[in-house]
């Protein structure tokens, strides 16, 4: 939270308990999925403008982490969205 402009905290979280919780609203904008990434499902999903990715690469072979690579960037919503990576996802 240190790097967290007061506007955005003021914004998006409530304190509770000297902790910062996010507020009901934008919990309720948040949807989330268990998925396999290779899944004709999952390549069906709208599109985003932010992908995390923590440590999935980290499971496959050099031609598995390029289709990953490939569905995940096919998810984007524009060129200003983005893919942030975990440290055990280097490609």
């Amino acid at each position: 939270m240190a790097n967290l402009c007061d506007e955005a905290k003021e914004r998006y979280f409530v304190v509770n308990e000297e902790k910062y919780c996010l507020k009901e609203e934008v919990k309720r904008a948040v949807e989330l999925y268990v998925m396999n990434i290779f899944d004709v499902k999952f390549t069906q999903l709208k599109k985003f403008d932010y992908i995390f990715s923590r440590n999935l690469f980290i499971y496959f072979d050099e031609p598995t982490k390029k289709r990953a690579a490939s569905i995940l960037e096919s998810l984007l919503k524009n060129e200003n969205s983005k893919i942030f990576f975990g440290h055990a996802d280097l490609l």
